[in-house]
């Protein structure tokens, strides 16, 4: 559900930025039909909306977990937070 003001958040760049991804088919080399999203503008404030219905979602299913993902010298690396980190804040 969005605010009924959404047009008018960050002066309008939030809603464009919502409708950004236009999902596209493209056949692969076998020529079976895959589904891909393409952007034509900005789409950081679309892909924000998807991880936090995700985040809602999992936490609604008591599934709480929390990774962060990062790159350093010897490769990337998974760091898991104990819910304890993170819960009743």
């Amino acid at each position: 559900m969005l605010r009924p003001d959404v047009r008018t958040i960050e002066d309008g760049e939030y809603f464009r930025q919502l409708q950004a991804p236009v999902r596209t088919i493209e056949f692969e080399k076998w020529g079976h039909p895959v589904a891909t999203y393409r952007h034509r503008q900005p789409d950081d404030f679309a892909h924000a909306e998807v991880y936090a219905t995700l985040a809602t979602i999992r936490a609604a299913l008591g599934e709480g977990e929390i990774f962060s993902i990062g790159f350093g010298p010897q490769g990337p690396y998974v760091i898991k937070y104990d819910q304890s980190d993170y819960a009743d804040r």
